[in-house]
């Protein structure tokens, strides 16, 4: 709901905090609860336009924001859960309830604080590299034989150049004067990175992996969802499991993101389905009998 529909539902903050003052209450909205714009309304690529991160992702003048996946969503719910285990722990220890606030457009400032903050410093907007021009061609992606791509992502550029260039079976790149230290690479990186992509071309992404993970550099496959699959580490770690589903039968789900030790979690049950557990969570939370809950059923208001 917009900032104002829990105010007229006697549902607020304020009013539930007089009959329970260890309340912790948890209010995500879409730009924050002050301002010109708090009453209005958001979804997910709205909050991401707003927040700067097309300035990261644009590309030939396109902003290039995602359609889908809800990446502001999920920022604004990691945010949300956070702040409410933080004021859990706060009554734990200090016995006093309060109000939890974050919002899809502070969520995602947050996760690229870095960007924005270092813009600040330099005094102008962060802007998306290109890919054929960028400062550091170890901290970059590189098309293979196969048609797939690889990260290379050595920030460290002066340390790891030489074992890159073994690796790569381009020692004579070492010393080349144009790239022999970080400051001649960055000013020649278009040659530079012209030269790897002549080079990655040679084998496949599968090819690199093995040989670039065999010497410790620091890379990566850049994958598509399908591939997640069949990953290995994907695999070892549980990050997607098998599940038998009620209306799907055997499926693939993404598996618990946070592992505990002495209680872990795991995928027990589907999304419910719309309304699916009304009447169990009226009977074992609010105490109802069927006969009210068929009441509540006739009039409509369940």
């Amino acid at each position: 709901f917009r900032p104002g529909i829990p105010e007229k539902l006697l549902m607020d903050y304020e009013t539930l905090k007089q009959h329970n003052p260890r309340l912790i209450y948890a209010e995500a909205s879409g730009f924050g609860g002050k301002g010109p714009d708090s009453r209005a309304g958001v979804l997910d690529m709205v909050g991401l336009a707003r927040s700067g991160i097309c300035t990261l992702l644009e590309h030939d003048g396109d902003p290039c924001l995602p359609h889908y996946g809800g990446l502001g969503d999920q920022a604004g719910a990691i945010m949300t859960a956070y702040g409410v285990i933080a004021a859990l722990l706060a009554r734990e220890r200090f016995g006093m309830g309060q109000k939890v606030n974050t919002s899809l457009l502070m969520s995602v400032m947050a996760l690229e604080g870095l960007e924005v903050g270092m813009g600040f410093y330099r005094k102008k907007p962060t802007v998306q590299q290109d890919r054929k021009s960028a400062r550091n061609a170890l901290w970059n992606y590189y098309r293979c034989k196969d048609g797939k791509w690889m990260v290379l992502a050595m920030l460290q550029s002066q340390r790891y150049w030489p074992a890159v260039c073994k690796a790569l079976d381009a020692e004579h790149l070492i010393h080349d004067p144009r790239f022999k230290d970080a400051p001649e690479r960055q000013a020649n990186a278009c040659e530079l990175i012209a030269i790897l992509d002549d080079v990655f071309a040679g084998k496949t992404s599968a090819e690199w992996k093995g040989i670039l993970s065999h010497v410790d550099i620091i890379s990566a496959p850049v994958h598509g969802f399908s591939d997640l699959v069949s990953d290995p580490q994907v695999i070892a770690n549980d990050y997607i499991l098998d599940y038998n589903h009620e209306d799907f039968g055997p499926i693939k789900v993404v598996g618990v993101p946070v592992t505990l030790s002495e209680t872990p979690g795991s995928v027990i049950a589907e999304a419910p389905k719309f309304g699916q557990h009304t009447e169990e969570v009226l009977m074992e939370l609010g105490g109802y009998t069927w006969e009210e809950i068929i009441e509540l059923r006739d009039k409509g208001a369940i």
